[in-house]
């Protein structure tokens, strides 16, 4: 499966990450007093990690 994995792809898939990281950094900005959730902690990290 790994190996399907072309450079395109992996760099589509990190910028992705990147954009969706800097969406959920604006957005924390703009409500501070909105703590994220255990779920919320669990999603990110999951996202992060796959």
């Amino acid at each position: 499966m790994y190996e399907e994995i072309t450079d395109a792809a992996t760099a589509e898939k990190f910028r992705q990450i990147q954009e969706s990281d800097r969406i959920w950094r604006d957005s924390g900005k703009k409500e501070q007093s909105r703590r994220p959730t255990k779920k919320d902690r669990r999603d990110i990290d999951k996202f992060r990690g796959s």
